[in-house]
């Protein structure tokens, strides 16, 4: 609380797989797939697919599946990056 967005202590998994490249960035689709990380496409959007789903179709279980899908793969990713063991299915839950 009470700090700015730059003074909270945080590891950026873009950061780290850019090597201080400032031009490019690389999607979490295609990280997962560089670490064989398993992405259950079915559940990731678009980002042009977002605005559809809240203001015309009012979707918002599908963007909310898509917001864990999201986080749990970043996780993933950042394990397989640390060249750590992933978690298995049983021990991520969505809360």
């Amino acid at each position: 609380m009470n700090k700015k967005a730059w003074e909270v202590p945080h590891l950026d998994t873009m950061e780290m797989w850019k090597f201080g490249e400032y031009k490019k960035f690389v999607p979490l689709d295609l990280l997962a797939a560089l670490f064989s990380v398993e992405v259950d496409s079915d559940k990731l959007l678009d980002a042009s697919d977002i605005q559809q789903l809240y203001y015309q179709d009012e979707n918002l279980d599908k963007l909310v599946q898509s917001g864990y899908q999201n986080i749990r793969l970043l996780a993933q990713v950042y394990l397989a990056m640390l060249s750590q063991p992933l978690l298995p299915d049983e021990l991520i839950t969505e809360v």
